[in-house]
């Protein structure tokens, strides 16, 4: 059980992004499931000090082709927002981001190019040492594929705590609660990295952060 009362309060520490369904790309294989990516935040992408005086966040959609042992062979950039720095610094980090393959319906490995990605780059706050913040870029939820294809969109909001290391360790106060796309909310935030909330030069624990998303489909 968290102790509330070892942790740092941070009333209103509001963050918020927009999930955005992937483009369309030209499909053909069916799978059981896609390619997913290893992240190593050890070795992310960091700001660069120019995007960060001239203000410049954004976001970019990815395909991903890898084979059948999982490791990235192409790359194909849908949509980027981003500058073109932290373009090619993502692509190029995912480029060397080991996978777990994709799986085919008889359950082998199998090359695919059917694993999209969604990176937001989000500006550092202006105190970071008092904002938690997700790591950079991070890495946005799938669009889960039934709330798509029934056009449901919204925003979707939960308070909750992270650890000394960043790790989320509770979610509490989730709108939309139930809904596919709260859930999926949810789980995303309970994997996604944050920085830590430091205290007298030290990493703390801390509650009280809150973090929002709308989920937008193409045309709507």
């Amino acid at each position: 059980m968290l102790k509330r009362s070892a942790a740092v309060l941070v009333p209103l520490c509001v963050w918020s992004m927009s999930a955005y369904a992937q483009p369309d790309f030209d499909t053909w294989q069916v799978l059981f499931s896609s390619a997913k990516p290893k992240l190593d935040w050890s070795k992310r992408p960091q700001f660069e000090a120019e995007d960060i005086a001239a203000k410049r966040d954004g976001d970019l959609a990815l395909r991903v082709c890898t084979d059948e042992t999982g490791r990235p062979t192409n790359i194909k950039v849908g949509r980027s927002s981003a500058s073109e720095l932290r373009t090619q610094a993502t692509t190029d980090w995912i480029l060397a981001t080991q996978f777990d393959p994709a799986i085919d319906i008889k359950g082998q490995p199998v090359a695919s190019c059917q694993t999209d990605l969604q990176f937001v780059w989000m500006l550092p706050p202006d105190d970071p040492e008092r904002t938690a913040y997700p790591m950079q870029p991070m890495l946005a939820p799938e669009y889960p594929a039934p709330a798509r294809r029934n056009g449901e969109t919204g925003t979707t909001t939960a308070t909750f705590c992270i650890n000394a290391s960043g790790a989320v360790t509770s979610v509490t106060d989730t709108t939309l609660s139930g809904s596919r796309l709260a859930d999926a909310f949810g789980r995303w935030l309970r994997k996604t990295p944050f920085t830590p909330i430091s205290k007298d030069g030290k990493a703390v624990e801390a509650c009280g952060l809150t973090f929002s998303m709308t989920w937008t489909l193409a045309g709507r």
